[in-house]
This record gives C-alpha cells, sequence and structure tokens, in this order.
C-alpha cells in the first residue's frame, strides 16, 4: 500500500510519502524514492506498480525538458499537469500506466500549485 501526502499553503507546497516498494504482501525495497524532480521548481509523487512509476515519470520528465530545451521556456505547474494527464489519457487507450501523482510546484506567476492525477486520466486541481 503506497502513501503520499501534499499540503499547499499560501506561499508554499510540501509533499511526502512512504519510501516502501511492495508486490503484494512482499516488501521488495525500503529505501524506495518516490518523490522525483522534474525541474526546479516542480516535483511528482507518486504510487503504484514500480514499473509503471518508473517508466511514465522519465517519459514526461524527458518529454518537459525537451519542451524546455526547443522552446525556451519552461512549462508552469498547470502546463506539466495538463501534459501529464493527457499522456496518461493516450496510455489509456493502448496499455495503460498504473500510477498515481501528485504534482507540486511553484510558479512566480501562479505561486504554489498541487495537482492530483489518478492512474485513469483525471486531474483534479488541489486548494
Amino acid at each position: 500500500m503506497d502513501f503520499y501526502v501534499g499540503i499547499k499553503g499560501k506561499d508554499f507546497v510540501m509533499v511526502c510519502c512512504d519510501t516502501s516498494a511492495t508486490h503484494s504482501i512482499i516488501r521488495i525495497k525500503q529505501d524506495e524514492d518516490k518523490i522525483i524532480p522534474i525541474n526546479d521548481h516542480n516535483v511528482f509523487c507518486l504510487s503504484g506498480e514500480a514499473g509503471d512509476r518508473v517508466n511514465f515519470t522519465e517519459y514526461v520528465i524527458a518529454n518537459v525538458k525537451l519542451y524546455a530545451l526547443r522552446n525556451g521556456v519552461n512549462l508552469t505547474t498547470k502546463g506539466i499537469a495538463n501534459y501529464t494527464r493527457h499522456e496518461l489519457a493516450v496510455a489509456l487507450r493502448k496499455a495503460p500506466y498504473h500510477c498515481n501523482l501528485l504534482l507540486a510546484g511553484y510558479d512566480e506567476k501562479n505561486g504554489p500549485s498541487l495537482y492530483w492525477l489518478y492512474y485513469l486520466a483525471s486531474l483534479t486541481k488541489i486548494k
């Protein structure tokens, strides 16, 4: 069972999660890092199957960095959330990724943001 929580304040976002990697009733690893940095101001907090977690986040992070290199500007937290939701929706019709995500970030214009993404491609902004 995976656990993660996010708290959004007036000028901050804080996330935390467990560090155990399990399969069924077996604990495989006790020091799994489930908080993955996307860039300087955004992080994913993940739960779900280990392979899906790693493959999906590496794919999204690589494409976010590619966007920044091609266009010379970083995506906002909202932009990353919508891109991630789109990729979950596309994968849902082919080979779904079974991972849930919290996306936490800070934009200079919009301030702190916290988004919850479900593996069935739903996106919710946490207020």
